[in-house]
């Protein structure tokens, strides 16, 4: 390739990635997704066909297109003179820079780059909790969304990348790394005690995971435990005092992720329930100092948030943490810096911990 061409450089690279995947025919569709992937869904939009085009031109591809409404279209890239032997050498090199205990795992094949990036801090996580030596089948299955946070410190890892219940082109099942997959339940799970608190989670695998460590408590916490359902639980609200309605000396506690939204919907939910004389929601105070305590921040710039909701959001929490204005001001700094902080850092593994649940 020419050196002067400003895409030469990015095409040798995008091609180390390419001649790695997991088929000789790969689609179009896969090939671009593996492109923005890589350019983390920031780059000029054109940048892709350039660089096939260069790729091509240098025997590394040919570019196939039976699209028969649109005969210019590429549909599939042929990969050519690929040495697939190369998939012993990356085993072999991964195994010298991090042993693969798990019987599984060494039967996965690894076909790109990012595939050995993301299964190498799975078996480093799986080493440092002992997971190999630990007998699994006395452990409870932990949601997909909670073991991606703590594995990739991602919660919709696991999920964007499985199929089914496996990862990694469906060779390793999500049962032999301790996880499940939650589907996303029924709106509300009552519970037959009275006198205890209502609890919202704005994400189902929290509320699984809630449930589960309430189902099991002896006294039980809480006497209805709520999906919020993310945004639209400002729709169906109203719905949760037709649920409650027979269960005295109800109070309503939510939580949600610590970011703008995570703020806005529970205290513009209760702008509206004053309007309507019921009972206001309340934050659990508890769990959010356990999630400024346990979770780990992520960057939220990316989600360019309007500032109006971001003004919103600041002004909402020392009005809705009026009860604590330390953790009020610890929550503002979070949404403040751009970043974020997931529910499901407060997971079924630190539930299960003594003087966690209350």
């Amino acid at each position: 390739m020419n050196g002067n061409d400003p895409y030469a450089y990015a095409a040798q690279e995008f091609w180390e990635l390419l001649k790695n995947v997991n088929k000789k025919q790969p689609k179009f569709e896969e090939v671009f997704k593996l492109h923005q992937e890589w350019r983390n869904h920031h780059t000029d939009p054109e940048e892709l066909k350039i660089i096939l085009k260069l790729l091509q031109s240098q025997g590394e591809i040919k570019l196939l297109h039976k699209d028969k409404k649109n005969k210019t279209r590429i549909t599939k890239i042929i990969l050519l003179n690929i040495d697939r032997s190369q998939k012993k050498t990356i085993r072999e090199k991964l195994e010298a820079e991090l042993p693969v205990r798990h019987i599984t795992l060494k039967d996965i094949e690894l076909s790109n780059r990012n595939q050995i990036t993301y299964f190498k801090i799975l078996n480093q996580y799986l080493l440092e909790q002992d997971f190999f030596n630990c007998c699994s089948s006395k452990q409870p299955l932990i949601p997909a969304k909670e073991l991606s946070l703590e594995i990739f410190g991602d919660e919709k890892y696991i999920d964007e990348h499985r199929k089914g219940n496996s990862l990694f082109s469906e060779k390793l099942k999500l049962d032999n790394i301790g996880c499940r997959v939650v589907s996303p339940p029924p709106l509300f799970h009552s519970f037959p005690v009275a006198n205890k608190p209502v609890l919202i989670l704005e994400n189902f695998a929290s509320y699984w995971s809630f449930c589960k460590i309430n189902d099991n408590t002896d006294p039980l916490k809480y006497s209805v435990i709520w999906y919020g359902d993310g945004n639209n639980f400002p729709k169906q609200n109203l719905s949760l005092d037709e649920t409650i309605k027979n269960i005295d000396k109800k109070e309503i506690f939510y939580l949600g992720d610590i970011d703008p939204h995570g703020i806005v919907m529970p205290t513009g939910t209760n702008s509206k329930r004053k309007e309507f004389g019921l009972p206001l929601i309340k934050p659990s105070l508890h769990y959010y100092h356990l999630m400024l305590k346990h979770g780990k921040e992520q960057d939220n710039s990316r989600k360019r948030i309007a500032e109006s909701t971001k003004k919103e959001a600041i002004a909402a929490a020392y009005e809705w943490f009026s009860e604590d204005q330390a953790l009020a001001e610890k929550i503002i700094d979070v949404i403040e810096r751009d970043c974020r902080i997931p529910q499901e850092c407060i997971g079924l593994k630190l539930l299960q911990q003594k003087g966690i649940f209350q």
